[in-house]
Parts: C-alpha cells; structure tokens; sequence
C-alpha cells in the first residue's frame, strides 16, 4: 500500500496513486470519496475512480448521486457489466423498477 501522507505532499501525485489509496480506505467511504474526488479532479474519465465513487455513495445509501457515476462510466465503457449491474441496482433501490430491468437486461448478452 501507498504511503498516503508522502503521496499527498508530493505535487506530482498521479491519479493511479491517489485512486490506490482511495480503494485502501474503501472501509471508511466518505474519506475514500475525497480521493475518487481528487483523482477525478485530475482525471475527470479515470473509470476505476467513477465506478468507485458510484459504489461508495451506493454503499452510503445515495443512489441518486451515484447514477451519474455509473452514466459517466458507461459513456466511456458502454460494455462495463459492472456499472451496468450498479447502475440497474441503484435505479431499483429508488423503485425505479422498469428502468432496473433494461440495464440488467443489457448485461446479459455480455456475460
């Protein structure tokens, strides 16, 4: 794991290294967030930061704020089973129900 104090006070952190410490601190999601924040600040396409961020806020329970995430995610990847499978479980977790089922509906044809 990254030293996340030597990484921060380093002006010339790359984005892989703050999303490394992002994923560290996955437990503790609202600091994880400030770091998915961070890389894409520097990287407003990096894909491992917008699933990332989507997961947490899903995880926090915001599944609204997560969405667009998932949606920026999949304009980059339209194929990524695994936004597709968050973004249909965050549209369900809100009841929205029909549209759930057209994301999950196009994973299948990718697995």
């Amino acid at each position: 794991m990254i030293d996340s104090f030597q990484v921060l006070s380093n002006k010339s952190t790359t984005s892989e290294q703050l999303l490394e410490i992002g994923e560290s601190l996955y437990v503790e999601v609202t600091e994880a967030i400030d770091y998915y924040n961070k890389v894409l600040a520097l990287d407003p396409n990096n894909t491992g930061a917008l699933y990332d961020k989507g997961l947490a806020l899903d995880v926090l329970g915001l599944h609204r704020d997560a969405i667009p995430y998932y949606d920026k995610l999949l304009s980059v990847e339209p194929d990524n089973i695994n936004a597709l499978i968050n973004k249909g479980s965050a549209l369900a977790d809100l009841g929205r129900y029909s549209e759930a089922i057209e994301y999950f509906d196009k994973v299948l044809p990718l697995i």
